[in-house]
């Protein structure tokens, strides 16, 4: 005589099977969203250009953290829902332990994530190795930011032994004018300009600027002159702001999830052990 059909397990199993499908359907559905959207963003937050190339990387990196915080409360919610349509105190216990070391792992990364982008001596140490001393020069050239716009050149810092006047004029300028002091003083995008041994060392403030070649001329009266100079680079304010904001909500997530894990862990370690 064949057992009675066990109703109540067989519509657990139909639940459980239809949920993990949809979480396949869904997570495949966002993954597709969020590759789209985030190339749309590159192209279209209005800081993209081709010549110099320049790809922003601040709205892109904004919302695959949005994204990523809504995979990881999904993640939550499926893995809660097919832990309790489990029939097997084993499988369920075994779910736990596998998302408890996800979890766990993703925590440490985020909160490595936080501590690197909120030390001090981390990000002065960075914005150190990305600042360049030009030394003695006349006509220098560089960029003002990097190509994904993580680094900026914030200021200059001139020296001389002689008053000298700086000038920073973009490439468009510098290909398009006379280098005269007359027609340097109309098209500079620095405010202070004058420098003499009496001064030490200036720091010149750039002005905010969509990525481009920048050239620095140094000139005494009207003739071409020489002084040190060196660029001053920073870290670009988004990640050291609302990253490390993103980052500390991921860390406090997965620590508490990992947390409420614990007495369900033990709690079905100890069913599987005598189911």
């Amino acid at each position: 005589m064949s057992d009675p059909l066990d109703v109540t397990n067989m519509e657990k199993d139909g639940r459980l099977l239809a949920i993990r499908k949809l979480r396949a359907k869904l997570f495949r559905i966002q993954y597709a969203v969020a590759f789209v959207f985030s190339f749309l963003l590159l192209f279209t937050s209005g800081g993209f250009q081709l010549t110099p190339l320049y790809v922003p990387l601040e709205s892109f990196i904004y919302f695959l953290l949005v994204m990523g915080l809504l995979f990881s409360v999904q993640t939550f919610v499926f893995n809660y829902l097919e832990m309790s349509l489990s029939r097997s105190q084993t499988a369920k216990h075994f779910m736990i332990r596998k998302a408890q070391k996800r979890t766990v792992g993703k925590a440490l990364l985020s909160v490595g994530v936080l501590l690197l982008l909120i030390t001090p001596a981390v990000i002065d140490g960075a914005e150190g190795l990305m600042s360049t001393d030009a030394g003695a020069v006349t006509v220098y050239a560089f960029y003002n930011k990097d190509v994904l716009g993580v680094s900026v050149v914030e200021s200059i810092t001139v020296s001389s032994s002689t008053d000298v006047e700086v000038y920073i004029i973009t490439e468009q300028v510098y290909s398009n004018i006379q280098l005269t002091k007359t027609q340097l003083q109309a098209n500079k995008l620095n405010t202070l300009f004058q420098v003499g041994p009496a001064d030490g060392e200036v720091e010149i403030m750039l002005p905010p600027y969509q990525r481009e070649n920048m050239y620095v001329i140094i000139m005494a009266d009207e003739a071409f002159a020489s002084a040190n100079v060196a660029l001053n680079t920073k870290v670009d304010p988004y990640m050291t702001t609302y990253v490390p904001v993103f980052a500390f909500i991921f860390a406090l997530s997965y620590i508490g999830y990992a947390i409420w894990l614990v007495p369900r862990r033990i709690r079905f370690s100890r069913e599987a052990m005598y189911s």
